[in-house]
């Protein structure tokens, strides 16, 4: 094995005999060499009914996304703050965020219920980021 740095193996494949294919991840090849990000602001209502974001990425394979939210009026949360996506939490409400993507969409998905408290929808400003290239092995 040459050393190249990072190498996880999949499962039942030995890191250090395996092929360059049988590994998840291997650092021999470049990864994740671009990406398109974008954001914006969605109106999340209080009553624990899922709001979904869908943006078409038009690649030819299911990326790799990744993403963070913010509050950005602070009704709940820091407004300086950016928080990693997926989110649970659950105190005096239940908030649920998530992004996901398939072969022809990313979709970030969220929901808030106060459990009857009642309130104004929250604004969430969310950003994404796809990437673009796949290993080269």
């Amino acid at each position: 094995m040459s050393d190249y740095g990072i190498r996880i193996s999949a499962d039942g494949i030995d890191v250090k005999t395996g092929s360059d294919k049988d590994m998840v991840l291997t650092s021999k090849y470049p990864l994740l060499k671009g990406s398109i990000s974008g954001s914006g602001v969605v109106s999340v209502p209080r009553t624990g009914v899922r709001t979904n974001v869908s943006i078409a990425h038009g690649l030819s394979n299911i990326p790799m996304v990744s993403g963070s939210w913010n509050d950005r009026d602070g009704d709940e949360f820091d407004p300086t703050m950016y928080y990693l996506l997926p989110t649970y939490y659950i105190s005096f409400f239940e908030l649920a965020f998530s992004i996901k993507s398939d072969a022809t969409n990313v979709v970030l998905s969220f929901s808030i219920d106060d459990f009857g408290s009642g309130g104004a929808a929250v604004d969430i400003r969310y950003t994404y980021e796809i990437y673009i290239d796949k290993a080269k092995v």
